[in-house]
């Protein structure tokens, strides 16, 4: 006998058997025949239902009511009306405990409360209720015939999300192993040329796929309101028995209002400027080189400019079921303005934009692990802004670069920049005594800075809690010394300003929550910098130094800037200002 064979009078449990099955199986049973068996029964309630519409009203005496309480298997209170009442039909007397169309106990909503309330006080004061009774079949009767609309909800809720997540898990599976095979054929036949691999760059002509974008919104916000809309009928009975805390339920619905209209803006959105179309002059976008577009938007435009975004991200997936995560790095980004250009029914722009040679380039290979150019178009209009993302594919093709698109602003030249680029941070200027004013003004940042504030203040509330409630001082001290440090954070992005004054060889400066002005002569400078602060969202922002010579120390002049490139030159203008030699800035 093989040893390691198993017990043929033994059997695997439940869990093994699961592991056993291929996923597959697994997928078919929980969304198909899963939804197979709620739309079933959801069938047969609806088919009772609309068969009780012929029924007759006869008049019935209970003989007995009962309320019954029971426990789920999780434990929960469940309820279910008993009642045996009697009634006659064409002289014949008949009796039956059929209270509804439905059977078992349940919570969903107070209607066995209800009616058992009517069928007690009918018992007590000897009054009869009405019955409907089948006429084919007259031993048949209830005494309520309608359909219990919480029920019936619950019954169309696991069909739809079962079936839809069914629908949705078949399509986008077909159409990734479609597009794998064509990957890999293209990969074949294109080994050196990369950006051919992909089906979305087989072309020049990139589209901004808002459509779909719509429907997946449409989709999430659908899901989450069918799984949140119990919520609503399990709520009010738990705040009538006296569970105040059972509101805190209710942020799940409010969730799902706000994704219901962020769905309806995407519908409205897509409606008004359709799917934008951007059209490359070169296929690939070269690393290190210039892109050259023209984006054109089935649509009249209002503003006379539009925003173009251009940055590179590092996206990572990691973990796997409810531990997986992705995450988006900025490692790049720049951002310029462009003209409009109104036509019959539509509006073009026309984009240039320098590409820096030290970021990587373009890459599909791992889909838990890429590197994507994304480019970003918006304008404000009146009601929906405008808005449209692309995809590029930027690789190093090898070709030489075109000696007119320069350098990226990273690396270029610094008499290269444009003599206006510094107002594209943002900064309010003026003209004061001893020279030009640049000022950053507290709340530029508002909304991470609110978000760091709200994170702040749950950890120091769980410190306290746990301190003062508890007596656990140790982790309460812990919560609170992070919950101060985040609080610090989110002070400084809420009320920090900077406020520069540069002229007469001479600099000024105040900067923080409480920075006093501080001043050095452009003699002791030895070099003004730029180095990032951080990112939030998909924006970049710098911080302005100063090293004054023999100090290894600098001095930060201006915190939380955005757009490099504005950045730098700024501080290529304070540095003008102030008269520093080019090699210091």
């Amino acid at each position: 006998m093989n040893p390691s064979a198993p017990d043929p009078g033994q059997r695997p449990g439940l869990v093994g058997w699961a592991l056993g099955l291929p996923l597959a199986a697994i997928l078919l049973v929980v969304f198909v025949l899963v939804p197979i068996g709620f739309a079933f029964f959801l069938g047969k309630a609806a088919y009772d239902w609309l068969d009780a519409r012929s029924w007759q009203p006869v008049e019935a005496v209970i003989e007995s009511a009962d309320l019954r309480r029971e426990r789920d298997a999780d434990h929960n209170a469940v309820l279910q009306v008993k009642a045996v009442y009697r009634y006659r039909w064409n002289g014949v007397e008949y009796r039956s405990d059929r209270v509804d169309l439905h059977h078992g106990a349940d919570n969903i909503g107070d209607d066995h409360q209800r009616m058992y309330d009517r069928l007690a006080a009918a018992l007590a004061a000897g009054a009869p209720v009405t019955a409907w009774v089948d006429p084919d079949n007259p031993a048949a009767a209830v005494l309520d015939r309608d359909m219990r609309r919480g029920q019936f909800a619950l019954l169309l809720l696991f069909p739809l999300l079962f079936g839809g997540a069914g629908a949705l898990i078949f399509t986008q599976g077909r159409q990734h192993r479609y597009e794998q095979r064509q990957r890999a054929r293209f990969r074949r036949t294109y080994p050196d040329q990369p950006w051919r691999w992909d089906t979305r760059w087989r072309t020049a002509e990139l589209h901004s796929r808002g459509r779909p974008k719509m429907w997946q919104a449409i989709g999430f916000a659908v899901f989450w309101n069918a799984i949140s809309a119990p919520v609503l009928f399990l709520v009010p009975k738990e705040i009538a028995g006296g569970n105040w805390p059972a509101l805190a339920a209710l942020v799940f619905p409010l969730a799902g209002l706000g994704l219901a209209v962020w769905a309806l803006r995407k519908v409205v959105q897509h409606r008004r400027y359709g799917d934008s179309v951007l059209v490359l002059d070169s296929l690939p976008v070269p690393l290190g080189g210039l892109l050259r577009a023209t984006l054109t938007i089935p649509a009249r435009l209002a503003v006379r400019e539009v925003t173009v975004q251009l940055a590179c991200m590092h996206k990572q997936t990691t973990g796997s079921g409810k531990q997986r995560r992705t995450t988006e790095r900025l490692l790049w980004e720049d951002r310029h303005r462009f003209m409009t250009r109104p036509g019959p029914g539509q509006t073009s722009v026309r984009i240039e934009m320098n590409l820096p040679a030290g970021q990587p380039a373009s890459s599909e290979d791992d889909p838990n692990d890429r590197i994507v150019w994304r480019l970003e178009a918006f304008g404000e209009e009146k009601g929906i802004d405008y808005r449209a993302e692309f995809e590029l594919p930027v690789f190093d093709s090898g070709a030489a670069p075109n000696p007119a698109a320069g350098l990226a602003a990273v690396n270029r030249p610094k008499r290269q920049y444009g003599a206006d680029d510094w107002r594209e941070t943002g900064v309010e200027h003026g003209y004061v005594a001893g020279g030009q004013r640049f000022y950053f003004p507290r709340f530029r940042v508002t909304g991470t800075g609110l978000g760091t504030l709200l994170f702040a203040l749950v950890f120091l509330g769980a410190g306290i809690g746990l301190t003062m409630g508890t007596g656990q001082w140790v982790f309460g001290v812990v919560f609170v010394s992070f919950g101060l440090l985040i609080l610090w954070a989110a002070l400084t992005m809420l009320f920090s300003l900077s406020e520069i004054v540069a002229g007469g060889g001479r600099l000024r400066w105040r900067h923080g929550l409480f920075g006093g002005w501080r001043d050095i002569e452009a003699g002791a400078i030895e070099r003004i910098g730029v180095k990032r602060s951080g990112s939030i969202g998909r924006n970049l922002y710098f911080r302005i130094e100063i090293k004054r010579w023999g100090n290894r120390r600098e001095s930060t002049i201006a915190d939380w800037v955005p757009n490099e490139r504005a950045t730098r030159s700024l501080v290529l203008k304070l540095g003008q200002l102030i008269g520093l030699d080019a090699d210091s800035v």
